[in-house]
């Protein structure tokens, strides 16, 4: 064990700074619930529980080690998340917490300082906000190619990706999301998937089913008569172009600007989008 918090607290460092920006951000959402978590960080809460549950793992697929490894991985978890140090129920983790107790209050307040550091603090704005459009789509498709490039960065975006897809149901119903079309589920999903495994679904596929669905809501003639979104909001993202830009482009155009030259069947034309859009004469 003092093998594993040591190379813990050496590493600590080296986790990305987006982390441990969620980590801080996640104990300061804690402490506005009231939420109390270990030595009050939720991020060494979060980072025992991932060598518990890794562990675990590779105790699932040894059977001669199984057993040791189940006790190893509840002794790691009970040593970062213990806050009672004198009266710790696993056995082997009192035992090694009373011999090396001062020892390990430094590790573990090193590791506390490290996710409360200002530095990680959630800024108000996104950083890419006001930068030109093109420029932050290109920024992101670097960082998407340099993680698509690495060893293992296909594999961490599609263990993201069913993290995500596990969770959509929880994300929509604690964020409170209007669905698009229809009524959501009357009763809130409060339980957090915390798998980044596939989610075994129904590959059966019923094409007249789908034909009136979008998602996971019907989008039937009931559903297109009783669509209340505005048509023409919906036109101007479609075209990626606001009436006002529209209507700057159309002042601009030379038959606009003089149209004695056109004909008059053109000029009635021209006299009708001046009207509509409330051009100058």
């Amino acid at each position: 064990m003092y093998t594993v918090v040591s190379q813990l607290v050496s590493d600590i460092y080296t986790i990305p700074a987006a982390l441990v920006t969620f980590f801080k951000t996640a104990q300061k959402n804690a402490v506005e619930q009231g939420v109390q978590c270990p030595h009050n960080c939720v991020g060494l809460k979060l980072i025992a529980t991932g060598v518990r549950n890794r562990i675990l793992e590779v105790a699932a697929s040894t059977d001669d080690l199984s057993d040791r490894l189940q006790q190893f991985a509840d002794c790691s978890y009970e040593i970062l998340t213990s806050t009672n140090y004198g009266h710790c129920t696993h056995r082997t983790a009192s035992h090694f917490i009373k011999t090396n107790r001062n020892w390990l209050l430094e590790q573990v307040e090193t590791i506390s300082d490290h996710f409360s550091n200002p530095v990680f603090e959630l800024v108000d704005s996104h950083p890419l906000e006001d930068d030109v459009v093109d420029y932050t789509e290109n920024y992101l498709l670097s960082l998407t190619s340099s993680i698509l490039h690495s060893p293992s960065g296909e594999s961490h975006l599609s263990r993201v990706y069913n993290y995500l897809h596990n969770n959509i149901d929880w994300a929509v119903s604690q964020l409170d999301i209007t669905p698009l079309l229809g009524e959501g589920s009357s009763s809130p999903v409060t339980s957090l998937v915390i798998s980044t495994s596939a989610r075994e679904e129904d590959t059966s596929f019923n094409p007249l089913v789908e034909y009136k669905r979008i998602g996971h809501c019907n989008f039937d003639h009931r559903a297109i008569e009783g669509f209340t979104y505005d048509w023409n909001r919906l036109l101007c993202c479609d075209l990626g172009l606001t009436e006002t830009g529209l209507r700057n482009l159309l002042s601009h155009r030379e038959d606009v600007q003089n149209s004695s030259y056109l004909s008059e069947t053109d000029q009635k034309h021209v006299n009708t989008l001046k009207a509509k859009f409330h051009l100058s004469p």
